[in-house]
């Protein structure tokens, strides 16, 4: 027997229900932490958002410079990143898109396929539909090959419609320590 099982079982006289009780309240403030503590990182995160994509670039504007170093030694610039996605409700048309102008090899399709038993698995390769198989069609662009598909085109000038690829310019400020 561990010290720990020692210690913890009920002794003589002991009133297990108080025990339970106070580990029960135990857990409620330890969960009631736990939210508090998401809490207070959600609002540091969205403070942080605001100075870093609002307060700071726009000052930087205001002030008509890119770049500065702090007298603190701190150097701020502003950068842009492109930002792009397919929206979920309607890729038809970001779809007709690629292919219209000879994208199409960016689009990946995968299905997903359940199978009964083994048997059926290892005759995958016959007609599906003989082996009553239903399966799931999945289409998508993934997102990092989409960012720098788009990068690559809005540099090269081409003209992407920016509603069916969800294009937008996100400005932030990159702030380095000495």
């Amino acid at each position: 027997m561990t010290e720990y099982d020692y210690k913890d079982r009920p002794k003589p006289g002991d009133n297990i229900l108080m025990r339970l009780g106070a580990l029960a309240e135990q857990q409620v403030k330890a969960e009631n932490k736990v939210t508090e503590s998401d809490d207070l990182l959600k609002e540091a995160k969205e403070a942080l958002r605001a100075i870093k994509e609002d307060a700071l670039p726009q000052l930087m504007d205001e002030a008509g410079v890119e770049e500065v170093t702090t007298t603190g030694g701190i150097k701020i610039s502003v950068a842009t990143a492109i930002r792009a996605s397919i929206p979920k409700s309607n890729p038809g048309e970001a779809f007709m898109w690629l292919k219209a102008n000879g994208h199409g090899g960016l689009i990946s399709q995968t299905a997903e396929v359940s199978f009964g038993d083994d048997e059926a698995f290892a005759g995958f390769d016959c007609a599906m539909k003989e082996l009553g198989v239903q399966f799931r069609e999945k289409k998508g662009v993934h997102p990092s090959t989409l960012k720098s598909f788009v990068t690559e085109m809005l540099r090269e000038g081409v003209d992407i419609p920016l509603g069916p690829f969800g294009i937008f310019r996100q400005r932030f400020a990159k702030v380095e320590r000495p």
